[in-house]
């Protein structure tokens, strides 16, 4: 799982669980922790003091990160929260590749279907009306 993934998987459990996006203070503790940063070494590249990363975003980060996985999610342990999460979703089939296997299933379905009216409709046994002897009116 690189960076990414780990970013949406995060984001999309944030967002389920709590109904707001992750924001852009929480997304740079995310990328530089990742890279193994220190608070300090994310606050020189961002806009943003390393006390209000440590003390503010980080903690709250990490707790609603904890809520949204049900599981301890820290600076440290993150990754492998997000990797297990990402992992469980890879196993469990997506309401896409249903959808294409019922859509699938039905067309092999409606061919067959058609197939068989087809070798049936020359099967129909005919009968001849001049072999019938019609009553007649008088």
């Amino acid at each position: 799982m690189n960076f990414e993934q780990g970013l949406e998987v995060a984001d999309e459990a944030v967002f389920t669980k709590a109904g707001t996006r992750l924001n852009h203070a929480e997304i740079a503790i995310l990328q530089g922790s990742w890279q193994n940063k220190t608070y300090e070494e994310i606050a020189k590249e961002t806009s943003y003091s390393v006390t209000y990363l440590k003390q503010t975003v980080g903690p709250k980060l990490w707790k609603l990160l904890t809520e949204a996985l049900g599981e301890k999610v820290t600076k440290t342990n993150f990754q492998l929260a997000l990797e297990r999460r990402w992992r469980s979703t890879l196993d469990m089939p997506s309401v896409k590749t249903r959808f294409e296997n019922q859509l699938s299933e039905d067309r092999q379905s409606e061919q067959s279907l058609e197939n068989e009216v087809q070798q049936n409709q020359f099967a129909i046994p005919r009968t001849d009306c001049q072999d019938r002897s019609l009553p007649t009116v008088d």
